[in-house]
């Protein structure tokens, strides 16, 4: 059995409604949540919202530029978080003159 996205979890964008060639595919993300608010899509299932994990923007399958974008769970793959990676990007060196 798979795991399961859940909410905050990192995942890599395996697919889109435009194939395997959207212009997002393969960026990383964080799942924010699962809609919920309405029945799952007839064609791609449950639905999530999205938010870029490195800052940088996703695109839409209509075109929109974004901090956030919807994904079908199965365009998501779950990424193994890597602990030391908050400490790479946090940490800087000191340099005196």
């Amino acid at each position: 059995m798979s795991k399961r996205v859940t909410p905050g979890a990192l995942c890599r964008i395996i697919g889109s409604a435009n194939g395997p060639r959207g212009v997002s595919v393969g960026r990383i993300c964080r799942a924010k949540f699962l809609y919920t608010d309405r029945p799952p899509h007839s064609l791609w299932g449950e639905i999530w919202r999205v938010v870029s994990a490195d800052g940088g923007e996703l695109i839409s399958e209509h075109g929109g530029i974004g901090m956030e974008v919807d994904c079908a769970e199965d365009w998501l793959e779950l990424v193994d978080e890597d602990p030391n990676d908050s400490l790479r990007e946090t940490e800087k060196e000191l340099v005196h003159e």
